[in-house]
């Protein structure tokens, strides 16, 4: 396959914040801008590239934990352009799936590639999906937040419906079945294995972490 040259890159890339701004007001983007301090402006960047820092370096260990090869300096870069596309793309997600596409091109596991993408955001979800019950938990029983009931049924039903729908087509001989087989195996090699499954839900802590820090910082300088 032809590799893209640089300068369609760079093209594409100036059309799409060119088109991206027809969105914004870029009067008061720069009003507001120009309201934030270097005192905040500092920390929030740094915090920013920690973020992207300590993800990349989960992705590349998910990789790894595959059998796949990736440079850091490689997995760095390509995890700001996901960032970057994930924010400014429909859907969200288009920025990781560019990334689990390019990976996969440059080895003969593609579908161990697309699994370390897949198994590194879910790793994400994971830590947040702990850190919203500890805090619906403890806003419900300082009375702050009053929870309801059958929203608070609704996530375990899900959960337990997906997971007696994925052990049944487990059991399954067609391909859906195999794919599933392997989707798990994977999963418990990378995420719920050992040491994998501490080192990710620490890194994804620490991730989601630095987010909250930055929504603090904003928190401060708006006055809330």
């Amino acid at each position: 396959m032809r590799q893209v040259s640089p300068l369609w890159r760079w093209l594409m890339a100036f059309l799409l914040l060119a088109g991206l701004a027809l969105f914004l007001d870029l009067d008061r983007l720069w009003l507001e801008l120009q309201r934030l301090p270097a005192s905040l402006l500092l920390p929030a960047f740094a915090l920013a590239a920690f973020q992207v820092g300590l993800s990349a370096w989960r992705w590349r260990y998910t990789a790894k934990r595959l059998g796949l090869q990736m440079s850091y300096s490689r997995a760095f870069r390509e995890y700001y352009l996901a960032s970057f596309l994930n924010q400014v793309l429909p859907g969200g997600v288009m920025g990781d799936v560019g990334r689990a596409w390019r990976h996969s091109r440059e080895t003969d596991k593609k579908l161990g590639a697309v699994h370390a993408v897949i198994i590194e955001r879910l790793s994400g979800q994971f830590a947040l999906f702990f850190v919203v019950v500890w805090a619906v938990v403890w806003l419900s029983e300082s009375g702050r937040f009053s929870p309801n009931v059958s929203v608070g049924w609704l996530l375990p039903v899900l959960a337990i419906g997906s997971l007696a729908i994925g052990l049944w087509m487990m059991r399954s001989k067609n391909r859906a079945g195999h794919y599933i087989r392997h989707l798990w195996k994977d999963l418990s090699h990378t995420l719920f294995g050992w040491p994998a499954l501490p080192i990710q839900l620490g890194t994804s802590l620490l991730v989601l972490g630095s987010y909250l820090a930055v929504f603090f910082l904003l928190a401060q300088q708006a006055g809330i």
